[in-house]
This record gives structure tokens, sequence and C-alpha cells, in this order.
């Protein structure tokens, strides 16, 4: 794993939504963030590479090596923003972003 101090605002908000497990949700938190540029296109891509990289990396066994946001960050580079950019050391910003998310959904009535 990569050293989470040197983490963006793009790779942390992708490990802390787990972008590999569900690719729907990541895609609609970077959204809300303004980290990437929304067209249908650009969904569907999202989704196919986050699919295709979860497949390479279980093909190959190895776990080890850079985090899967931080793989991913590096195949989305043409379709994200720059706040993506923005330093987010140990993803603190997205991890405070992620668990609001999470209480929104669970909040009755909306």
């Amino acid at each position: 794993m990569e050293n989470p101090e040197s983490w963006n605002l793009l790779i942390a908000s992708l490990n802390a939504a787990e972008a590999e497990r569900d690719p729907e949700m990541a895609w609609a938190f970077l959204l809300v963030q303004g980290l990437v540029k929304s067209s249908p296109a650009r969904h569907a891509s999202f989704v196919a590479l986050t699919q295709a990289l979860s497949e390479e990396r279980r093909r190959q066994g190895n776990m080890a090596g850079p985090t899967f946001g931080s793989q991913l960050a590096q195949r989305l580079s043409a379709m994200t923003l720059p706040a993506g950019r923005h330093a987010d050391p140990f993803g603190k910003i997205a991890k405070k972003r992620w668990d609001a998310s999470v209480a929104w959904r669970k909040t009755p009535g909306k």
C-alpha cells in the first residue's frame, strides 16, 4: 500500500467509498463532491474501469502494492476535475464526507 499521507481527495474518496465493492455508489460520491465530470458515457466508463481493475487484481491474486483507489485514480485521469487533486492525507476529509453520506442515506423520510 502506498503511504496514506500522500493521498489526494480522489484517491481517498475511492478508498472511503470502497469503489471496488460498489462502483455505483462510489461514482455518486465522486459526483456530489465535484471530483469527476458527469455524463452517462463517463459513468459507464467508470463502472467498466472499476470492474476491469477488480478482475485484474483477482487474476493476479496479489493484493500488495497500491490501494485499489490509487490504482483506479490513475486510470480516471480523463474524467477527473482539479478538486480531486486536493491533498487529503490519510483520507480524513473523504472519510468525514463518506460517513455523512452514509448517515443521509439512513435518514428516514428522505
